[in-house]
């Protein structure tokens, strides 16, 4: 594949040429269109039989397009209006110009490096110095390069005092010139696709000069990145051209691919993937599909810990409690052997000594004394009145 590379400002003027291949194709599939669907024209009237220069003794091509039509119309091949007539015409000789070249006079460089101020090469408005401005260094790191146009104004003497600030590009000599277009060239399969473009040089006519420059033929395609022109990477109007070698296949459509590397604050200790939400626990950073996997607040005192540290107990329902909640704030019923909070208990005395019930197993399996006003497990409390009560009684009634 031939390489385009940057370069400094050179001239580019062709004395007039005619239509190329490219511009002959987009013709001739236009007059089609124009004749009608499956419409073929007869041997004796082709299109290959016109000078295709711009300007000829006979007329502008127009004029000469124009002919072309009236011929077939006496041919009794089709009929079309007088006004329909007129905006083909015109089409077909915008699209003329568009594919040839003239006299006109092109200065212009390739850079790799897009550190340009906004509106410096007809680009005022791009959003790629807007809220699209990291698409110009995904551009730069993946091969992207810039095709500048300048106009020559020998009028600009730039004093030593003032250069600094001034926004000119110099030719060797005293000419300058100032920015004035810009389009977008990326290297893409077998050649390089142009997008984009700014100020007066539509992306055809850069198409030409650089097919010319560096023996390349062209072709429009369908532009886009990661499969839409409106993402990071912007297409205007998802539509560009492709250049690539002479001998090598036609693409009708261009798919850069280019993803953005995203840029995170924070990354996850777990999966190793970055996040711009920073959960932490312990010091250790969590996403947050990692944090909710591996980490819970404790239902209690609403601190974190890890998941494989959570203890549960049933107190009414299931819940997540920390270590120190557990070890400080949680008993167990020795009656019903579950779980509940502190709060939720009450010592009771047994045969063996004091120990813990939960409320629902005080209410049935538990009694006060009314005399002593404590709690007492019922099949203990007879026992309890007979040996600390009845030496009361004896002596109250003696």
């Amino acid at each position: 594949m031939i390489q385009i590379r940057p370069h400094k400002i050179v001239e580019y003027q062709r004395e007039d040429a005619p239509v190329d291949r490219v511009g002959r194709r987009v013709i001739n599939r236009k007059i089609e269109k124009y004749l009608g669907e499956g419409f073929i024209l007869p041997s004796n009237i082709r299109t290959d039989e016109f000078d295709w220069r711009l300007i000829t003794r006979q007329g502008k091509i127009a004029k000469r397009m124009r002919k072309f039509f009236l011929k077939v119309e006496r041919e009794k091949l089709f009929y079309l209006s007088r006004e329909k007539m007129d905006n083909v015409i015109s089409d077909i000789g915008q699209d003329a110009r568009n594919h040839a070249d003239s006299s006109e006079l092109f200065y212009y460089d390739i850079v790799d490096n897009f550190n340009w101020n906004a509106g410096q090469f007809g680009d005022s408005g791009s959003c790629f110095w807007g809220g699209n401005d990291s698409a110009r260094g995904l551009m730069e790191e993946n091969g992207g390069m810039a095709i500048r146009f300048f106009q020559l104004d020998e009028s600009l003497i730039i004093s030593k005092e003032h250069e600094h600030c001034c926004k000119r590009y110099r030719l060797p000599g005293r000419e300058h010139f100032v920015g004035i277009g810009r389009a977008w060239l990326m290297p893409y399969d077998n050649g390089y696709t142009i997008f984009n473009a700014y100020g007066d040089n539509i992306l055809v006519k850069i198409a030409r000069i650089l097919s010319v420059q560096f023996g390349l033929e062209y072709t429009s395609v369908d532009v886009k990145n990661n499969g839409t022109g409106g993402g990071t990477i912007w297409i205007n109007g998802d539509t560009g051209y492709h250049l690539y070698n002479p001998n090598s296949y036609v693409l009708s459509e261009v798919d850069f691919n280019i993803y953005e590397e995203e840029q995170y604050e924070y990354f996850c200790e777990q999966c190793e993937e970055g996040t711009n939400e920073g959960n932490f626990h312990n010091d250790i950073c969590y996403c947050n599909q990692c944090y909710s996997e591996y980490i819970i607040d404790c239902e209690r005192c609403m601190s974190s810990m890890e998941r494989e540290n959570e203890s549960y107990y049933l107190d009414g329902e299931q819940e997540s409690v920390c270590e120190d909640c557990w070890n400080n704030h949680v008993s167990h019923c020795e009656k019903c052997q579950e779980e509940y909070y502190d709060s939720n208990t009450q010592q009771v005395e047994e045969a063996g000594g004091e120990v813990t019930y939960c409320d629902s197993c005080a209410n049935y399996h538990a009694t006060h004394c009314e005399d002593c006003a404590c709690l007492y497990a019922t099949d203990f409390i007879i026992e309890h009145n007979e040996e600390e009560h009845t030496e009361e009684v004896q002596n109250e009634t003696a």
